[in-house]
């Protein structure tokens, strides 16, 4: 668990994530960034790759949003009989793939790493923590078969050679003249829907715009996809009770924390994953 204020993904904890990640006998690991198990949202950046399966899976009336920060994955999405209706490719270096994806609540999902280097990937999901709304999938082989026979791998083989299901089309509304919002079942984030978003910023006041991928106002947990133009000034603020994780995707700045007499008390540079001198996840 990190500190709750100022906590951030940066070398050195790159650094302690893959080495338990290669020193794991399940060649996975992860950090997790929320408080407690108790709290209201919960971020994990998580690390594995392509000796690792993940059986399909759903939770129960929770979204989960995944951020891709390295590597790609391809995800599997099923009816409740198992029937596969639809694939999402998501990279972190293909702009013509997604970086960005929500998982509605109760949908069936499995994914496989594409890549030989390891994945690593920010996962947002609401708590706090309850096993049994985990579900994993009867219609596929557990992990235990998997380690017995590949069945796993197979399984995921043969969906692969059925006809292409991939999501392709991006549908949206606009909400205002800077806010659209995703009109997709499973929204994602193209680079289509980024440029639209720049466009709107440089044309708005207030050097902004966003795209949003949950459903409504009212959802619990609210994913979207934010651009800041130059010149975009953004005044101190704070959220009652509630919690705020931001990932940069592209571009640099500085989240600063401050005291109630405005006196800064603490900083995080900002800048993307791959960067050199990324410290690219704050958690608030």
């Amino acid at each position: 668990m990190q500190n709750p204020v100022a906590s951030h993904f940066s070398h050195d904890e790159l650094s302690y994530l893959l080495k338990n990640y290669r020193t794991s006998e399940r060649r996975r690991h992860r950090l997790c960034y929320h408080q407690s198990p108790d709290v209201k949202l919960h971020d994990i950046i998580i690390c594995y790759d392509k000796s690792s399966y993940i059986p399909p899976n759903k939770h129960v009336n929770k979204p989960e949003t995944l951020c891709i920060l390295q590597g790609s994955v391809k995800l599997y999405f099923f009816t409740d009989c198992g029937s596969l209706f639809s694939t999402l490719t998501l990279s972190a270096s293909d702009s013509t793939f997604s970086n960005l994806l929500r998982i509605p609540p109760n949908t069936w999902h499995g994914l496989r790493v594409l890549d030989d280097q390891p994945v690593i990937m920010k996962e947002t999901i609401l708590g706090p923590y309850d096993r049994s709304s985990l579900q994993w999938a009867p219609f596929a082989p557990s992990e235990q078969q998997n380690n017995l026979d590949n069945s796993g791998f197979s399984f995921y083989d043969t969906l692969d050679q059925v006809t292409d299901k991939s999501l392709t089309q991006l549908s949206f509304v606009s909400a205002s003249s800077n806010v659209l919002c995703s009109a997709n079942q499973i929204p994602f984030v193209t680079q289509d829907i980024l440029d639209h978003v720049v466009d709107l910023a440089n044309k708005s006041e207030l050097k902004r715009a966003r795209f949003c991928l949950h459903p409504n106002g009212d959802d619990s947990q609210q994913d979207m996809l934010i651009y800041l133009a130059p010149g975009c000034d953004i005044p101190p603020s704070y959220h009652i009770n509630k919690d705020e994780s931001l990932v940069v995707l592209k571009g640099s700045g500085r989240y600063d924390f401050l005291n109630q007499d405005g006196t800064i008390r603490a900083s995080v540079p900002l800048a993307p994953f791959n960067d050199n001198d990324f410290a690219s996840s704050s958690f608030v």
